[in-house]
């Protein structure tokens, strides 16, 4: 990599033949957050592309590029998980064939393996980036022996920072606790819960309430971080009235729904839930560290879910935009920083050799496709599960045609009519 590649993979891990102290890590993250500016991004697959820009000429010459050394006031740490090329790509084709947001700051590569695979997961791929360690998929925040190592948002702390969560998954979930937590297993939801109502960040906004208040301890976490001096709030008129920390805010039992499924009178978009999260730690003098994750992008993937990942993936742009016109407006005490942890789901975009593609047909969607499956499932249900091929079809039909206007099943083969009636 070039020298603005290198400068852009500052928050990467140190090879895990090297590890730290919680001393010398403290010292070590003060030298890398030092030469930080004002804006990277990083987008990744196995190998994943990066931004750099201020600081650096437009040529690209290596020799050419000119270092600004300064402690940022503010930083915004941006995550889309699960945002790799193929999901840029949809997400621009989606768009018609604009630019995504963040794509005029594009500069590099770089590789996501964790310390025990070549294909990272989230706890891992978030530790890297927080830790700056490399570590076992599945760990946060802990090295390859399962010790704790400190991250930057308690680095952020020690320096008199404000920090801020910002999640469209549970706030428990992988990349928000690799900012909060230390744990050997990501799915110890509960625990990581307990470690962040235990812990010194000051705003949460994201779901996951059921792990916070529905615990099998019978322990109210919402209510201890009351006591503690915390707004606590689960609804979107709680979320409107945020206005000062420590404050938590969890807007859905579980995951927040996609966008393509969200209704804005219940819940915020990620960008609303970025912008508030500026507006509310840009009050504090000592200036602030915020994590933004796009983590539904990560679960579209998962899904095989085209229409959701690319709504998603466009949705974290508008959030990008909100944070860039923060950082642009902020003169140089401010860095944003965008990246991603790894590709989901193996999306391609084309099969069998046909090299087609209809972005009209995943534009005009207006649902994900598990909300489809959910209204067949409850119509099948009330037809006592017809297991006539075109009995199905008809039902398939008429629900897609209500939700994506003139698409219909031509073909129902034999795999797609055994996948819905089970």
């Amino acid at each position: 990599a070039n020298r603005a590649s290198a400068l852009a993979l500052a928050l990467l891990a140190r090879p895990h033949s090297c590890p730290l102290s919680r001393g010398a890590m403290e010292s070590e993250l003060d030298r890398r957050v030092a030469g930080f500016n004002r804006i990277i991004i990083i987008v990744s697959s196995i190998v994943a592309f990066s931004i750099f820009i201020a600081g650096v000429s437009s040529s690209g010459d290596e020799t050419s590029t000119k270092h600004v050394q300064y402690k940022p006031t503010n930083v915004i740490f941006m995550l889309g998980d699960g945002f790799g090329p193929a999901e840029v790509t949809l997400a621009r084709i989606v768009r018609g064939g604009s630019p995504l947001p963040q794509d005029p700051h594009l500069s590099g590569t770089v590789r996501t393996l964790s310390n025990s695979s070549w294909v990272t997961d989230s706890a891992a791929g978030i530790t890297a980036y927080s830790c700056a360690h490399k570590t076992f998929n599945g760990a946060i925040g802990v090295d390859e022996y399962g010790v704790a190592i400190a991250n930057l948002a308690e680095v952020a702390k020690k320096r008199g920072m404000a920090v801020g969560l910002v999640a469209t998954s549970p706030i428990s979930h992988a990349t928000p606790a690799g900012f909060s937590a230390h744990v050997a297993s990501r799915n110890d939801y509960e625990y990581i819960a307990a470690q962040q109502a235990n812990s010194s960040i000051d705003l949460f906004i994201g779901g996951g309430a059921k792990w916070f208040v529905s615990r099998s301890d019978n322990v109210n976490l919402l209510d201890a971080m009351e006591r503690k001096g915390y707004k606590t709030g689960t609804t979107l008129s709680d979320f409107d009235s945020l206005d000062s920390t420590p404050a938590i805010v969890l807007l859905a039992d579980e995951n927040m729904e996609y966008e393509i499924d969200r209704n804005p009178s219940t819940q915020p978009s990620v960008a609303e839930m970025a912008q508030k999260a500026i507006d509310v730690l840009s009050k504090h003098k000592g200036g602030f560290l915020l994590l933004i994750e796009g983590s539904r992008i990560d679960h579209g993937g998962h899904a095989n879910d085209p229409q959701a990942n690319a709504h998603d993936a466009i949705a974290f742009g508008e959030a990008f935009e909100r944070a860039k016109a923060f950082v642009e407006s902020h003169g140089d005490d401010s860095t944003l920083v965008s990246v991603a942890d790894h590709e989901t789901g193996g999306l391609g975009l084309g099969r069998d050799g046909q090299y087609k593609q209809k972005p009209e047909v995943l534009a005009a969607m207006r649902t994900s496709s598990i909300r489809a499956a959910e209204r067949i499932r409850v119509r099948l249900a009330g037809m006592g599960w017809p297991t006539g091929s075109q009995d199905i079809a008809d039902v398939v039909n008429e629900e897609m045609t209500g939700l994506t206007p003139n698409l219909t099943v031509s073909e129902c083969n034999t795999h797609g009519i055994i996948a819905v009636s089970n």
